[in-house]
């Protein structure tokens, strides 16, 4: 009679066990466990965890089991789940870990995953990222800055480096790596479109693979005695050639993967545009991430704005819940962080902070009725009747949208608030009647005038935005930039000549993939099939191929030198055609791009005032496409 794989943590050695109860963990045919020996678990996200109690309560035992642990049976979606099948009690004791847990603090390790995600895709700036830390920190600022600084911003750098943390993903679980899960279900989808899945070896509990390997599934890379499973080189014998995953199934140990079996995969950013679009996706994609995120803090502002000076055009739930929300607010966070506030540099006074963080709980309020892209909102904010009634509420409040110094606000800025209105009308599926449409259009005329005749007379700047670079300026900037002598230097140069010389965005030239480089006669030619001024890819003019020539006599203007110091430091893009240019998660790459152009403008700012006239406040990450479209 076989033993149960539990060993010697077995609770019943003498009693016969039938052949039902199987451990996910153990590799076949020794899984057969007792069943008082055998832990009860079910997925979620990518470790499992006790099942909860008859009653549905959560287990007391809050452990947790790395999904990558499991055997290559063990990680099918048939079997993951089964109520005769488990984690033996072996294993569960030997391999299961507590909840990943921010160090120091209870808050799970996914929040702060997810808050890194919404600051690498900018749904979440610096100043929110910072926020949420000190709120998990329970209020302490300096060690969210510290987290923020040696976490947030150096894990952005790598991934928009294409670094390894970008492949793995980042803050992933410090558990052994040994299998993983996700890709184990490949051989279920096979079985869904009609083949018959070769089930890989296991892939043993890390002790087949050495902690300094590396390896990538799916055909990925797979370095260490005994490979990484499917897609990888396995134990002993050659495999398929052509399994569910693609590569070699089987093979010499410690060799590399097999490449995947199908040519032109899509890309990360392909692939998830198709997970996307759905019925939900195609909805939220109905506005850019960005236009979302600026109409939001529009209309937060504006309802704001409205609950404090004319509570009578608030929904009267909104306006009771802020009325308990300021009658129970909590300044000692803000008191107690005050002085070293001011001794950090900060100019505030202490009311003006206690009024800062009494407004974000507001607008943060407001936000939650207001919903997520895709959605109708989720609760009534604006009273529509009451300020359809008063047209003029709405032109108050953009008259008193001021500078601080109470100078008046460019053009665009009001024009953006009436769009965030109209937006808000639309998501609440509602429509502007027409007299007040022509009352408000008409004062828009009348703002739109006097905000410029203010710009004539001295108010602000008569250029919107970035400034845009003088010639000179733009090759001394691609000098210095190569003058540092580093990797982000290189990455600089090329993402600066490529965005002058195609007059284009910083967000169109990290959309370039490396198959959009094609030569045509003298000239290398790139087209965009997505720009801003060309979302939905009607006008066919703006799709024509934008030429991009060689210029010998002057490297530091040169793009053709740029790609070719950038790709001789990043050879391994050549062989992923279906790859973007700049690797990496596509909003880092402008935001890459603009920290670094900052950092040279500080560094140099005394020579930039000097010689050339320019306020490095002015210079941004566009100032290179306006050069472009100028020049």
């Amino acid at each position: 009679m076989p033993q149960c794989c539990c060993g010697d943590a077995c609770v019943v050695p003498q009693a016969p066990h039938g052949t039902t109860h199987k451990c996910l963990s153990c590799p076949e045919p020794d899984n057969i466990v007792h069943a008082p020996c055998l832990v009860q678990v079910v997925p979620q996200d990518d470790v499992l965890v006790k099942k909860p109690n008859w009653d549905n309560t959560p287990n007391a035992d809050t452990r947790e089991f790395d999904a990558r642990l499991l055997s290559a049976w063990g990680a099918h979606e048939d079997n993951v789940g089964h109520d005769m099948f488990g984690i033996c009690k072996k294993c569960w004791e030997s391999y299961s870990h507590p909840p990943w847990l921010l160090e120091g603090t209870s808050v799970p390790m996914d929040v702060v995953k997810g808050l890194f995600n919404e600051y690498l895709t900018g749904q979440a700036n610096n100043t929110r990222a910072i926020n949420e830390l000190t709120l998990m920190f329970d209020g302490n600022s300096e060690r969210a800055r510290t987290y923020f600084r040696e976490e947030f911003e150096a894990k952005a750098i790598l991934q928009a480096n294409g670094d390894r943390v970008a492949r793995e993903g980042a803050f992933a679980r410090p558990f052994p790596r040994s299998f993983d899960f996700a890709s184990a279900f490949g051989a279920a989808e096979a079985r869904g479109r009609g083949r018959d899945p070769q089930i890989p070896a296991r892939a043993d509990l890390g002790a087949s693979v050495p902690a300094s390997g590396r390896g990538r599934v799916n055909g990925g890379e797979g370095r260490g005695a005994g490979g990484r499973g499917p897609g990888g080189r396995g134990p002993a014998g050659r495999g398929p050639a052509d399994d569910a995953l693609g590569g070699r199934g089987g093979g010499r140990g410690g060799g590399r993967g097999g490449a995947p079996s199908r040519r032109g995969a899509p890309s990360a950013r392909l692939e998830r545009l198709r997970q996307e679009f759905n019925p939900m996706g195609v909805k939220k994609k109905a506005k850019a991430d960005s236009t979302f995120s600026k109409h939001q803090s529009c209309n937060e502002r504006i309802i704001k704005w409205l609950y404090e000076k004319h509570p009578e055009a608030v929904d009267t739930g909104l306006r009771q819940e802020l009325d308990d929300l300021v009658a129970e607010i909590d300044y000692s966070g803000v008191e107690s962080q005050f002085r070293k506030y001011r001794k950090n540099g900060g100019e505030k006074s202490l009311d003006q902070r206690k009024e800062d963080f009494k407004t974000k709980l507001i607008r943060g309020a407001i936000g939650d009725r207001l919903g997520v892209p895709g959605l109708q909102p989720t609760g009534a904010t604006i009273c529509f009747d009451a300020l359809e009634e008063s047209p003029d509420l709405f032109i108050k409040y953009l008259t008193e949208c001021r500078r601080e110094d109470g100078g008046i606000l460019k053009d665009k800025f009001y024009t953006g608030f009436r769009s965030s209105l109209t937006f808000l009308y639309r998501r609440y599926r509602r429509t502007i009647p027409e007299s007040v449409m022509i009352d408000w259009k008409e004062s828009m005329e009348g703002i739109q005038r006097m905000s410029n005749e203010a710009r004539q007379h001295g108010e602000g700047t008569l250029y919107d935005g970035d400034r845009e670079l003088t010639w000179a300026l733009y090759q001394q900037f691609n000098k210095w930039f190569l003058a540092e002598g580093t990797e982000e230097g290189i990455f600089a140069a090329a993402f600066s000549k490529l965005s002058m010389t195609l007059a284009c965005r910083g967000k169109s030239t990290a959309q370039i993939c490396v198959k959009h480089l094609l030569w045509q006669d003298d000239s290398m030619s790139i087209a965009f099939g997505h720009v801003k001024d060309n979302q939905s890819g009607k006008n066919s003019i703006k799709k024509f191929p934008r030429d991009c020539y060689c210029n010998p006599l002057d490297h530091s203007c040169c793009v053709i030198t740029g790609l070719f110091e950038y790709i001789a430091t990043n050879p391994d893009i050549v062989s992923k055609p279906a790859e973007a240019l700049f690797s990496g998660p596509l909003s880092a790459q402008a935001q890459r791009f603009g920290r670094f152009l900052s950092k040279i403008c500080t560094k140099y700012e005394a020579v930039i005032k000097s010689e050339f006239g320019y306020d490095i406040r002015d210079i941004g990450s566009h100032s290179s496409k306006l050069d472009g479209s100028w020049k």
